[in-house]
């Protein structure tokens, strides 16, 4: 392969993987895996689920598909955008465990006419959170 190339396709895959971001609670004391509950954002681009808060204060700028938490209850201020649908912020309160891993995902049941998001212990795959 020609050098150029080679250099392109190497910046440029780098560019597509360093993108996203991790947020890190500010009440944290330790960021030990055993001491955090984190929360996954697995597609924060194109998975409808738009996170503009956490704990009523904006999470920042860049995309973020993990959010370090500490242990107990929080709260999140979601846009969805799903087919069809977009909403304004809905928020939502939940708790979390230190040590566990949560996933942020966005349905949509057609039958009932009901689209929006949930917060899923990947654990015990039970949703967490509930409405405000």
């Amino acid at each position: 392969m020609h050098p150029i190339k080679l250099i392109t396709y190497t910046v440029f895959a780098f560019a597509l993987t360093s993108c996203a971001a991790t947020f890190v609670d500010k009440s944290l004391t330790s960021e030990s895996a055993n001491d955090v509950a984190i929360l996954e954002h697995a597609d924060p681009v194109h998975g409808g689920i738009v996170i503009e808060k956490i704990d009523g204060k904006w999470r920042g700028n860049g995309i973020i598909n993990e959010y370090k938490l500490a242990p107990g209850a929080h709260t999140i201020g979601v846009l969805v955008n799903r087919a069809f649908y977009a909403s304004g912020q809905v928020n939502r309160k939940f708790d979390v465990l230190a040590g566990h891993r949560y996933l942020i995902e966005g349905f949509t049941d057609e039958k009932n006419l009901k689209w929006g998001f949930r917060i899923i212990d990947k654990a015990t795959n039970t949703q967490v959170d509930t409405e405000i």
